[in-house]
């Protein structure tokens, strides 16, 4: 199952490489964005940067990073969720570029599940890639919180 839909990808604007977090994409054009035939990358988080050139912006007092707020629910109150995404700042660096690593070699960790999955002997590392082993093992709603997950 594809849970990297809530995530971001990589998109040239401007003349620049830049992230494109589903939170700011309009709701009409939401299951646009989750196409993978459209959107055939996305962003894993993984960044490697050079720490001289994060000095430089620094002392520039360039790295500024855009708030994008997240509506949702919490305990049944709506609360509005102001986030940023380390990866955004990718637009802040002169030649910057992002490496297309296949899907076969990325497992999304998104919930609690999902982590107890990867931790347990469900998956193997083949060749380079990332393999699920014939299971119907899955993880059910008791495992969603990382509080419960931690006790």
């Amino acid at each position: 199952m594809l849970h990297d839909v809530k995530g971001g990808s990589l998109i040239s604007y401007e003349g620049k490489v830049q992230l494109l977090e589903i939170a700011q994409v309009p709701d009409e054009h939401v299951s646009e964005f989750q196409s993978i035939e459209k959107f055939k990358n996305f962003n894993t988080n993984n960044l490697w940067v050079n720490l001289k050139a994060i000095q430089r912006l620094l002392e520039a007092e360039d790295l500024k990073m855009d708030i994008i707020p997240i509506q949702k629910e919490a305990d049944g109150m709506k609360v509005l969720q102001l986030e940023t995404a380390a990866g955004a700042t990718i637009k802040l660096f002169d030649n910057a570029i992002a490496i297309n690593v296949p899907r076969l070699r990325f497992i999304p960790v998104k919930t609690t599940s999902d982590l107890l999955e990867v931790q347990s002997d469900l998956y193997s590392v083949e060749g380079g890639l990332v393999a699920r082993r014939n299971s119907s093992i899955e993880s059910g709603p008791e495992r969603e919180k990382v509080r419960i997950y931690l006790h």
